[in-house]
């Protein structure tokens, strides 16, 4: 049941990895979203019907089409949870790329834009994983100052910060194994399905890529807005963007997030389809309730509850 006396949070994930096969098919149940995806399609230069149906592990794996279809999937299933919805009612964040699709949905940028943005990170990330191979491992207990610190003797980035005993680091594939057998004291090292060094100092390429192709048509959130960089609400779409791109070198702190959405009464948060990573990081390090919205009749339940508040 949702307190109509609080804010509701909607949050989107990033690809990194982790779409499972057939992910769309469920959404594809009437014309309208057919349409969609097709036009989609044609925007991307990809067959998002094909690989969000038909597609591998291994396909959906590569960030150049993993990127464009998970921003395209929460578009979609975004744009239908917030179609009636009282903007003061709800506060959007995404982790990482995700904040692509949660700009859209926050009215930031069109969502062709959005979709360009995403092809463009995806096709650089592939590139930069191509150049030097990489990866990412979760960090789980421990102490951060002592987790920081090997990460630094190593040359990994901390990719994120997920939560309280919750370090994500990334890099080389020769520095991650390195790191696997001796790791930071105190700590349970989790290798995670990331194909690239996502958020680190080897995606470089990909941050001068997107400063290079910066939208110029952003406009002001339309829906309070939080920032990845510091978990603040954006005060601007252009400074929200230019923080995304920080992001694409820099740690994501999902923990000033879930901080920021419950200081702000946030009592409970959905996630966007493809779902469950953050669901997982919200149930762990809050007491929110978190909802991964799987299904279209899920969806659909919440559209319709958010729309009466």
């Amino acid at each position: 049941m949702i307190d109509n006396d609080h804010p509701v949070g909607v949050v989107v994930g990033n690809s990194n990895g982790w779409i499972p096969p057939r992910a769309l098919a469920p959404w594809l149940g009437d014309a309208q979203t057919v349409g969609r995806v097709r036009r989609m399609s044609e925007v991307t230069g990809l067959d998002l019907i094909h690989l969000g149906t038909a597609a591998g592990q291994a396909e959906l794996a590569d960030p150049a089409v993993g990127q464009p279809l998970a921003t395209a999937m929460a578009i979609i299933t975004g744009e239908r949870l917030l179609a009636a919805v009282d903007p003061g009612q709800v506060i959007v964040a995404g982790h990482g790329v995700g904040e692509i699709a949660a700009g859209v949905l926050a009215g930031v940028l069109p969502a062709d834009v959005g979709l360009d943005l995403a092809v463009g990170i995806g096709q650089a990330e592939a590139l930069a994983a191509a150049e030097t191979p990489g990866g990412q491992l979760a960090i789980l207990g421990g102490y951060p100052p002592d987790i920081e610190a090997r990460a630094a003797e190593l040359n990994l980035s901390v990719a994120a910060y997920n939560g309280a005993g919750d370090i994500v680091l990334s890099g080389s594939r020769a520095a991650l194994d390195e790191l696997l057998t001796a790791p930071p004291r105190h700590t349970r090292v989790e290798p995670l399905p990331a194909v690239a060094a996502f958020s680190s100092a080897l995606m470089a390429p990909v941050a001068e890529t997107v400063q290079r192709s910066f939208p110029a048509n952003v406009t002001e959130p339309r829906f309070r807005l939080l920032s990845g960089v510091d978990g603040c609400t954006a005060t601007s779409g252009r400074d929200y963007l230019r923080g995304t791109a920080s992001l694409l070198t820099g740690s994501v702190r999902w923990d000033l997030i879930m901080a920021g959405l419950v200081g702000t009464g946030v009592r409970m948060i959905m996630e966007l389809p493809p779902a469950g990573v953050l669901t997982s990081l919200i149930t762990r390090h809050t007491d929110a309730t978190a909802i991964p919205l799987r299904t279209p009749e899920l969806l659909d339940d919440a559209s319709r509850t958010l729309s009466r508040r």
